[in-house]
């Protein structure tokens, strides 16, 4: 009996030990399950947090893109309600010096409008009264048949002068242009304006630099023989003289 007592014992402690090792599997296979849920939980709230920034940042654009388009029918809308077309202009020879006083008249009728324009087909010749309108410059992309000139109304006040704007002229300008809805747009164009300006000065100062150069490589080239003597600082007629003496002395 001394001698089962054991044998029962660790018969027990065996199966014990055999259950335990039959629940390790599954205890393993729990966690690793817990974990996956876990993780694609995880993936799952990304992904929704990711699409909530993408719906968020496309619903911002949107609005920025409706706000532009708003933006641009305004300024349309403006440009348009603030002029009156020439749509047809006769005068005599003999009086198109005078052109411009119809100008005065036209504004008298209508005085809310701040722009006159007129459009001439592109082969069209010139006349007088061009001269105080100003040619838009067209868009690469247009394909209208003519030409479009506009003249403003400030162009009738006396000693009214109009220059290129000038690098100095940028920041006045910028702070003149606050709360228009178009100011955005003035403002690319004038510092367009003012860089093409700039590049041109510098390409003038360069060619007038180079200009006296090449003016005395010129003269250089075409002068005579007794130009080149007197340009030397020996004239030609002492030359020929000290050689005719030479020759004497001989």
């Amino acid at each position: 009996a001394g001698g089962q007592a054991p044998s029962e014992n660790g018969d027990a402690a065996a199966a014990e030990e055999e259950e335990q090792q039959s629940h390790k599997p599954s205890f393993s296979r729990a966690a690793s399950m817990v974990r996956r849920r876990s993780s694609v939980a995880l993936i799952g709230s990304l992904i929704a947090r990711s699409k909530q920034n993408l719906q968020a940042s496309q619903a911002e654009l949107d609005a920025r893109r409706e706000a532009e388009e708003a933006e641009r029918a305004d300024a349309k809308a403006k440009w348009v309600d603030s002029a009156f077309a020439v749509c047809l202009f006769c005068i005599d020879d003999q009086h198109s010096t005078r052109a411009h006083e119809f100008l005065k008249a036209a504004f008298r009728l209508f005085p809310t409008k701040d722009y006159c324009v007129l459009t001439l087909p592109h082969k069209c010749m010139g006349f007088p009264l061009l001269r105080n309108f100003t040619r838009v410059q067209p868009k690469p992309a247009s394909s209208l048949s003519h030409e479009l000139y506009v003249f403003h109304k400030f162009g009738l006040l006396p000693n009214f002068a109009v220059r290129r704007a000038e690098n100095h002229d940028v920041r006045p300008l910028r702070t003149l242009l606050e709360g228009p809805a178009d100011a955005r747009l003035v403002m690319a164009d004038v510092q367009a304006s003012v860089a093409r300006e700039q590049r041109l000065s510098k390409l003038r100062a360069k060619a007038k630099s180079l200009k006296p150069k090449v003016g005395d490589a010129d003269s250089d080239a075409g002068a005579t023989p007794s130009e080149s003597n007197s340009r030397a600082g020996t004239p030609s007629k002492d030359r020929s003289a000290s050689r005719s003496g030479g020759g004497g002395g001989r």
